[in-house]
């Protein structure tokens, strides 16, 4: 017996098919290669339409074969025709774009721009035309048979510390196309309480760091570092305070005015006015810097450098600190009993070797802003590391370190019941040491590997020889 009809596909089957689809398209148009169909939702462009969010970049053969066979020119040409529609992109790469649990990673040229309400016609425009661009560049040799995507993507959807958001989880099936009335409705709602719609931005206030105007002082030294002869006035650096600060005098003079009799406004009324003093006096400079590493110098085995050195000024020698190791009760204090290091005294000197020839599984120790001292192992694995603070550097690498990566070791803790973290947020930048008390590399911390729970701390070492 023989039955005809659709075979049953599990929830399963079709939550996964739902999030490998593409989404819908508005328009089409054709090139070169055909026709092509192009999707117009709000902060996002793509042709042909791209996969529903969230998608991650990544790098594939194919791009790699993209990138030997035209280098830059598609990313350029993208940027030009930006440009002549009046977009400032904010950056243009060739990246491969994928969602997890995928066997499929898309060359892509992303280009990433300020959104406007102006901005959806102007939008596809910049994609239709780099679409048609980008195949007419590979009609013919060995990539006739690679789709390359255009993709232009708003800012909002691409950063990683977003403003208080009202979070909305939907199907993948579900269109983006309908989703701009209902965003409307809840913004409209949320403009009637007026809460959290203003960015206080005073008293010196600089809450939201930029990437740095190209070919600037600064864009310079992230791309090249800088050396103690190398600039004729030296940038400032300050203590890393202004927006507690901001908020601090608004939430305390809103308090003393609210309750003048209160026994304790005379005690706010002094603390304000400290904190007011600490910036009115100058004291948050803590110095210059003497001289940096930049983004893209490199180790012979592909370790990104970033480090820079202070030169206090203002009150003298009482503000450089010094480099004392914990001593022994401090140690015994957080349960490293017999794992702790034999040095005492102060932090001694890198040693004379690499740190690829630090044996694998050796102790090596910090000591935090945050978390305090605290001890791990060495471990040889090198994860490919991909920094968002210096990607505005990666299009001016040397070829040959291209996909933008770090190779960095991992520092990995103690199954230590009483230690629970090994790093946390404050303690990137820390020394790691030996157990002789010798500098061995920087601790860094915060980058999410994909489905993990937390962020590893890796070891970048200080400088180029050690690989």
């Amino acid at each position: 017996m023989f039955c005809c009809g659709s075979p049953d596909v599990s929830d399963f089957e079709r939550r996964k098919r739902a999030r490998y689809r593409d989404t819908e398209h508005s328009s089409s148009d054709s090139s070169d290669a055909g026709a092509f169909l192009i999707s117009n939702v709000k902060f996002r462009v793509g042709a042909p339409p791209p996969q529903p969010l969230p998608v991650f970049n990544g790098w594939s053969t194919a791009c790699t074969l993209v990138q030997e066979a035209l280098g830059t020119s598609l990313q350029g040409q993208a940027e030009i025709i930006a440009k002549a529609e009046g977009v400032e992109p904010l950056s243009v790469e060739l990246v491969g774009r994928f969602v997890t649990e995928s066997d499929s990673c898309r060359p892509t040229i992303l280009i990433v721009a300020k959104w406007s309400e102006a901005s959806p016609p102007i939008w596809e425009k910049i994609v239709r035309n780099t679409k048609k661009f980008v195949d007419l560049s590979t009609r013919d040799g060995d990539l006739e048979d690679i789709v390359i995507s255009v993709e232009m993507i708003a800012e909002e959807l691409t950063l990683t510390k977003n403003p208080l958001t009202v979070y909305i989880s939907v199907d993948y099936e579900s269109e983006e196309s309908k989703w701009p009335p209902v965003v409307g409705e809840i913004q409209q709602l949320l403009n009637g309480y007026g809460h959290n719609l203003y960015l206080a931005k005073n008293d010196k206030n600089e809450p939201v760091p930029l990437d740095p105007v190209k070919d600037s002082d600064l864009w310079k030294v992230d791309l090249k570092g800088m050396g103690p002869n190398l600039a004729s006035e030296k940038a400032e650096v300050e203590h890393p305070t202004r927006a507690k600060h901001c908020f601090a005098v608004q939430v305390l003079t809103e308090e003393i005015e609210k309750n003048p009799n209160d026994p304790d406004t005379p005690k706010s009324a002094e603390h304000l006015n400290n904190i007011k003093g600490f910036f009115d006096n100058n004291e948050q400079h803590l110095g210059s810097i003497y001289c940096a590493s930049g983004y893209t110098h490199r180790t012979a085995n592909d370790g990104r450098l970033d480090w820079a050195l202070i030169k206090p000024t203002g009150a003298g020698v009482a503000r450089i600190g010094k480099n004392p190791l914990p001593t022994r009760a401090d140690w015994h204090k957080k349960w490293y009993i017999t794992s702790k290091p034999r040095a005492r005294g102060v932090l001694k000197q890198p040693p004379n070797r690499s740190l690829r020839s630090i044996p694998n599984g050796d102790p090596i120790f910090k000591l935090g802003t945050t978390t305090g001292a605290t001890g791990g192992v060495f471990s040889w694995l090198k994860p490919k590391v991909n920094f968002a603070e210096d990607a505005h550097v990666q299009a001016y690498m040397d070829a040959r370190h291209r996909p933008y990566l770090s190779n960095e070791f991992l520092y990995i803790g103690y199954p230590n019941p009483a230690e629970h973290w090994l790093a946390k947020k404050g303690d990137s930048g820390s020394v790691v040491f030996d157990t002789d008390g010798r500098a061995v590399g920087l601790l860094s911390r915060g980058h999410m590997a994909q489905q993990a729970a937390s962020s590893p701390p890796y070891i970048t070492p200080p400088h180029r020889g050690c690989l």
